[in-house]
Formats: structure tokens, C-alpha cells, sequence
């Protein structure tokens, strides 16, 4: 079995392990899942490579949704799969859009191909695995251009322009001419027509290592797919493309015979061979329709010609139907030597999110060739929502074992599965936890579901009576007020809602936490949002921005009472001046979503956000606009999707804390962490970046470190995109580099004190 060891782009500078998977029993309705925790599917593509190196093909699963990765290893006893996280930590940050893994260079070792969108090119970026040490790794490669400052992708060898792939389209990237290198087939920029970029690799005997890419046809099939909808125009000549302008006996052109492109907006493209005949066939998916289009190649593999069009493939089975934007992918699913279909939403959006892997059998060439077998496919083992989740743990029933309440959005497209409050019940023991779903609708939560979304749940004893209330925020910031009124040591029992609660509402994505923050004796509430604010402070000309509101209690021990203007002097808009937004300071994309522990005798916080990634944060002080530093600024080097939302328990009793995240996909992962429950404490603290100012940037060459709050740096490293050390100065504030190609660098600062990595863009 090969070890990864790969190259981040960026990750790898950072002071954080990345965390493992924690694994409990979970059971749904009486069924025990082989895979519960993998954050649920939305936007799911599939790709093959053997990653145990067992002989058999594991399942490599990239969600667009988030942009989260996924490894099903295959069991060679009986061909089912096992979830495993274990390669993550190896795999690139900066996949995103499309992620499918071949092995251009043919050498044994994956490749992956993503989208160019982080380097600001649409078109496609590619990561090599080498073998390294015991293992492999990856690094970017970039072919067809030599000159320093074009972006590390793939380009077209004789014209310099990028092989193009928009970014809501996913490409075919296999053996098209069957010469044995792989090439790319992606739709053109105006989106009617298919651009055949071949790989002359073999053809002109360049090493296997090297993609020789050209634009062999701008119409590869010679058909055209119409501007606003899916439906496809052949050719009967072999050497023009469908509606090319030709004039007719008296050398006019009518307005028929002219083609359409232009408009078309999205569409994703699988290439494969299932009749066997030894040319390429295709099918499509399309922006604007619920289906898929099979296109049969009547022509041969140097003279591509499609001939024959299935516009409900497959019309002779149950025809592929989900809303919307399809896209389908060649996978060999029962290991029988035969390549299957999968096919899911490639839209991100008011997409089907339950039953939508669906996984057509491939019997062997015929007229029936695929057949459904079922529309679930890897979703029927985990748990699944549909969207948005939003974990906590509590022990509903006091028998001394933490269980789950889950805030769920439910489906997006399908009106009879509503949002609600799940709870999981824990029927394991302290040291092995195992949860079972009893209830799907806690508390009749669902009955608010033309007034409400994305329930977010906390607990905390908010009147003082030594039992634990729930306060649950929603999608537009209102609050449910859940008074328990079991008393200590009971099972929850609480008294009739209060909608609305002391009519606050701090805007859309109002994730709740009830912590004592000024250490008063009083519970608190701090509550995560989608925007980030600012403000400057009174007296003062500082402006702090933050996307956690903070209001403190002033009421008595028994009658909790707060004053819902979030500026009001004893409350803040800007709690511990925590962002988690990279974004304008008026910017939506925050999404803070908090968890409080403490460390330390210190308050701690982990901040979960719309982009997915976790920041932690330690507060010294109780004012809570004093910043809080940060802890780690990558908890976990954790990518599991859109909207983390973190809940935090030491749930196996062994001394460190587990996280338990919920996700956009509508899932939930689990993961163990290096945060211990104890006093001790290894962690160091890393100064707010805002303290440290790189400037200018820009640049083209010299950049200069400005740290305010302390004497001296250590070192700078600089990390190129692909995660490669260009260099390092010592004792230095400033680094050079004007010897460097124009592209995006990370420069790790650091100090005594202080561990910060800011991001440099290099312009020519």
C-alpha cells in the first residue's frame, strides 16, 4: 500500500495537523449505515483509481458543492465500498469545480485534473502525482507554454490560448483518438459546439510525461447544441459542422443555414465507447434541462461524425429525470469489466438533493445496454438531509450519554421533505458511542416551515434553574425560545415557544450560542451571521469588523433579559473583532457559525463559516471587542463543503475533544481533534492577521512585512500556488520577487510569538 505525501496549495504552511475521521455506529429507521458520516452527496462527480493499491479500482468522489473530496476504497470479499477520509489531508486545497483523477503520464500514480479558477483562468489545471520518498505526491504542472508568467494550466501548443473549460462545465478528459494519451473534449466559449483539444503526446513522440495539446476540431461530431435548450443538430457531412454557413446554388447563405452559438450557458460532456466499435461517443448534459442526450458515433476515431441522437438516454430504460444540469460519468460500479453510468445534479442551486446518484447498469452491448438499478447510489448509507445542517450535542434523556439534535433545511427541490429538528439518540456507551435517529421531527419543528429555514439549535441554562433551555435560530434571524422546565437531572420537558425572541434578529443565517461570556453568572447569547459588520469605536478613529453578535444578558438569575439593538453599549456587532469572511466588510459570505469551550481557565472559540473553513479563536479578555487571537486559522485543514457548523464534545471519553460538523450537502462528518479537554495545553497562538500588513500588493517585485505588535520576524518562507517553497529569508521584513513568475504566493510570517500566512498577488 502506498503513503500519500502531496504538496497543499497553501495548507502546508500553516501550524495544525490535519484531523482524522471519528467512526461510531449510526442507524436510520431500524437500518444500521455502512457510511453515515461523508457530509451527504448534492453535487457528486466519480472518477477510478486504486488508492490501497490492492489491484481493485476505489471510487474517487469530488463534490462541487463545497468543493469537498471523498475516497470509497473497494473490498475485494464482495465488491461494496468502505468510506475512508485518510487521503484528504494529501489531496490539494485548491481543487474546486470539477476534480476527475486519470493518470496522463501513465506511470501507476494519479493525476488529478481540476478546474483553472484559482489561478483566474477558465480552463483547466493539472496536479501530477509523483512517487516520492514511500509515497507519492502532487505538484502543478503546466503544458504548451514555456514563458514564465502565463498561469500554470493547460495550453494549446501552437496558438498560446488556454484548452478551455467554462467553470460551470465539467469536460471529458479521456483517450478520444484511442492512441493511448488522453485527450480533452469541452464545449466552446459561446457553448454550442464541442472543442476537440488532442494530445499529439504520441503522435510526434514526446516522453509520457509531456501533453502536447491542439485544436484538432472545433466541432468535434460535427453536430451543434442548440443555444437555449438541449436539442442537437447533426451533420450529414463528415467534414462540416451542423448549420455551417454553405451557400446554395446561387452562392447565397439563408438565415437557416446559419449557426446559433452564443448563447448557451453550460454543459457537461462524457466521453466513452459502451458499443464498442472504436470510435467516441458522448453524452450531455445541459444547463437548461432535467435530462441527459446521448450522442452515438457513426464515423470512426479520425473522422468523428454523430449520427444518431437518444435525447432521453436511456429512452429504453427509465431516462435519466432530476432538476437539473445532469452530468454522468463512466465508473465500472460492481466491478464486473464492464463501465457503469452515474449520473447527478451539476448545479449548484434549488437542485434535487435526495435520490440523485443514479447508478445505470451496463448489461454488455445491445439494444438495451443500461439499465437502472437505482437512484440512491452511496446516498442509501449515509445520512443525507438533503441541505444544511447544523449540529449539537445534548443528553435529551439524562441517562449520562450525549446525544445529537440536528438542525436540518431539508430538500431543496422536493416540497414533501421539510426542514426540522432530528434527533439521535446515544445507545452506546461513554468510551463507544452509537446513535440512532428517534425522532425526525423533534418538537413538531417542521409546522414552521413556511416561515422558517435552516434551523440552528444551542443549548444553555439560560434561567438558571439547573436544567438546559434551547434557543434556535433561522435562515432570517429570528429566534425560537424553547423554556425546559424538567428540572436538573430530567428529560427534557419544555414549556410553549416563544417566536421571536425578545425580537432580536441579527439578519439572515442566525446561528445562536448560549455561553457566559463576561462571566457573570448569566447566560449570554452570541449569535453567528451571513454578513459582516463594522463599526468604528466611540471615542476613537478605529474601525473593527466582525460576523458574531454578541448581547449580554442584564437580566436577573431567574429572568434572562436582553436588549435587541446590537448596538447598544453592553452589546457588539463585532464579537472578539472575529471574521471569517476574506471578503468586503459589508460582504455576505460569512456564515459564522460559533462553538465555545473552554481551554486554559480561557474562553475558546471555533468559528465554522460559509466557505467551510474553521477558525479558532482564544478571547483574554471579557471585553468583547477586544480581539481575540487566533489559535489556528485552518482548524483540521478541514474541506467538507459550504456552511460548516461546528458542536464540540469529548464523545469516546479520551481526554480530546470531537467535532461533529454539519455541511451545505446536508450531511455530517466527524472528526477527532489534538484539542485536549484538560488544562494543558500545546497549542501556540497566531496574531490576528490584520496586525501583520504586507505591502504593496500587488507588486512586481520587493515586499515589505510591516508587524506592529512585535520586534522582530524569524522568517518568511514563500510558497507558490502549487505548495512549492521558492524561498526563505531570515531576520528580514521584506522579501524580493522580482525573479519570480507573475501568479498568486503565500508568505508564512514567522515570529517569536506569532505564525501568520498572508497571501501576495506577483504582477509583471
Amino acid at each position: 500500500m502506498k503513503i500519500f505525501t502531496v504538496l497543499f496549495l497553501f495548507a502546508t504552511t500553516l501550524s495544525s495537523q490535519h484531523y482524522q475521521t471519528f467512526e461510531c455506529p449510526v442507524s436510520i429507521d431500524g437500518k444500521s449505515l455502512a457510511y453515515p458520516f461523508t457530509g451527504g452527496f448534492s453535487n457528486a462527480q466519480f472518477s477510478e483509481y486504486d488508492f490501497d493499491q490492492d489491484g481493485l479500482l476505489d471510487l474517487f468522489v469530488f463534490d462541487k458543492q463545497g468543493d469537498a473530496s471523498m475516497v470509497f476504497l473497494r473490498n475485494a470479499s464482495d465488491n461494496s465500498f468502505s468510506f475512508t477520509k485518510k487521503y484528504n489531508q494529501y489531496l490539494p486545497l485548491s481543487i474546486t469545480s470539477f476534480c476527475l483523477v486519470n493518470d496522463f503520464n501513465r506511470d501507476g500514480v494519479v493525476d488529478l485534473f481540476t478546474s483553472g479558477v484559482p489561478i483566474g483562468v477558465s480552463g483547466v489545471m493539472l496536479f501530477e502525482g509523483s512517487t516520492i520518498e514511500d509515497g507519492f505526491g502532487f505538484k502543478v504542472r503546466k503544458m504548451g507554454r514555456a514563458d514564465a508568467n502565463s498561469a500554470p494550466a493547460l495550453w494549446n501548443r501552437l496558438d498560446g490560448a488556454q484548452v478551455y473549460v467554462a467553470p460551470t462545465d465539467i469536460p471529458a478528459i479521456a483517450d478520444v483518438d484511442f492512441d493511448g494519451d488522453l485527450d480533452i473534449l469541452s464545449f466552446d466559449s459561446g457553448g454550442s459546439y464541442v472543442i476537440y483539444n488532442r494530445n499529439f503526446q504520441v503522435e510526434n513522440g514526446f516522453s509520457k510525461d509531456t501533453m502536447d495539446f491542439r485544436v484538432d476540431d472545433i466541432c468535434f461530431g460535427k453536430f451543434e447544441e442548440g443555444g437555449l435548450s438541449q436539442e442537437i443538430s447533426l451533420s450529414t457531412d463528415p467534414a462540416l459542422c451542423a448549420f455551417e454557413p454553405r451557400p446554395n446554388i446561387n452562392n447565397q447563405i439563408s438565415q437557416e443555414q446559419l449557426k446559433s452559438g452564443g448563447l448557451h450557458s453550460g454543459s457537461t460532456v462524457l466521453a466513452f465507447d459502451p458499443d464498442e466499435d472504436s470510435d467516441t461517443d458522448l453524452i450531455l448534459g445541459d444547463l437548461l434541462y432535467n435530462g441527459l442526450v446521448y450522442l452515438n458515433n457513426g464515423g470512426s476515431a479520425n473522422q468523428d461524425l454523430m449520427t444518431d441522437i437518444d435525447e432521453t438516454f436511456p429512452s429504453y430504460s427509465l431516462p435519466a429525470n432530476m432538476n437539473v444540469f445532469l452530468s454522468s460519468f463512466s465508473i465500472d460500479v460492481d466491478n464486473d469489466g464492464l463501465k457503469d453510468i452515474l449520473t447527478t445534479p451539476n448545479a449548484i442551486g434549488k437542485i434535487q438533493d435526495f435520490n440523485s446518484i443514479w447508478y445505470y447498469k451496463n448489461n454488455g452491448v445491445g439494444p438495451n445496454q443500461f439499465s437502472l438499478r437505482k437512484k440512491n447510489f452511496l446516498q442509501e448509507e449515509t445520512i443525507d438531509f438533503g441541505s444544511f445542517t447544523s449540529p449539537t450535542f445534548i443528553d435529551y434523556n439524562a441517562d449520562g450519554l450525549m446525544d445529537i439534535l440536528v438542525g436540518q433545511g431539508g430538500s431543496l427541490s422536493d416540497e414533501d421533505v421539510n426542514m426540522s429538528l432530528v434527533l439521535f439518540e446515544n445507545t452506546g456507551t461513554k468510551k463507544n458511542p452509537s446513535f440512532e435517529l428517534v425522532d425526525h421531527d423533534y418538537l413538531g419543528f417542521s409546522e414552521f416551515k413556511t416561515t422558517s429555514n435552516n434551523p440552528s439549535p444551542t443549548f444553555g441554562d439560560l434561567d438558571s434553574d439547573g436544567d438546559l433551555d434551547l434557543i434556535i435560530g433561522d435562515n432570517v434571524g429570528n429566534l425560537y425560545y424553547y423554556e425546559n422546565i424538567a428540572g436538573a437531572g430530567q428529560t427534557l420537558d419544555f414549556a410553549n415557544k416563544v417566536f421571536k425572541y425578545m425580537d432580536i434578529n441579527v439578519g439572515n443565517g442566525a446561528k445562536p450560542y448560549l455561553v457566559d461570556f463576561d462571566q457573570d453568572g448569566l447566560m449570554d447569547l452570541v449569535i453567528g451571521e451571513e454578513r459582516t459588520n463594522g463599526f468604528e469605536i466611540p471615542g476613537t478613529q478605529e474601525f473593527i469588523t466582525g460576523n458574531l453578535n454578541y448581547f449580554k444578558n442584564i437580566g436577573k438569575a431567574s429572568e434572562p433579559l436582553f436588549n435587541n439593538d446590537v448596538f447598544n453599549p453592553n452589546n457588539t456587532s463585532a464579537l472578539g473583532r472575529i471574521k471569517v469572511s476574506f471578503a468586503l466588510n459589508t460582504a455576505v459570505d460569512g456564515g459564522a457559525a460559533p462553538v465555545f469551550f473552554t481551554k486554559d481557565d480561557k474562553l475558546n472559540v471555533i468559528v465554522g463559516s460559509k466557505t467551510g473553513r474553521m477558525v479558532h479563536h482564544q478571547f483574554n479578555s471579557t471585553d468583547p471587542i477586544a480581539e481575540a487571537p487566533i489559535v489556528n486559522d485552518y482548524l483540521g485543514f478541514l474541506k467538507e463543503g459550504n456552511d460548516s457548523s461546528p458542536a464540540l464534545f469529548d464523545i469516546n471519553n479520551d481526554g480530546f475533544f470531537e467535532i461533529l460538523i454539519g455541511t451545505s450537502r446536508g450531511g455530517l462528518v466527524f472528526y477527532n481533534t489534538d484539542i485536549e479537554t484538560g488544562t494543558s495545553s500545546n497549542t501556540q497562538v497566531i496574531v490576528n492577521k490584520d496586525i501583520i500588513n504586507v505591502f504593496p500588493n500587488p507588486t512586481n517585485s520587493i515586499v515589505t512585512i510591516e508587524h506592529k505588535n512585535y520586534k522582530s520576524i524569524d522568517f518568511i518562507e514563500v510558497i507558490s500556488a502549487a505548495g512549492r517553497l521558492v524561498k526563505k529569508v531570515s531576520n528580514k521584513n521584506e522579501v524580493d520577487l522580482s525573479k519570480e513568475a507573475a501568479g498568486i504566493y503565500y508568505l508564512k510570517i514567522r515570529g517569536k510569538d506569532f505564525n501568520v500566512v498572508k497571501t501576495i498577488s506577483l504582477i509583471k
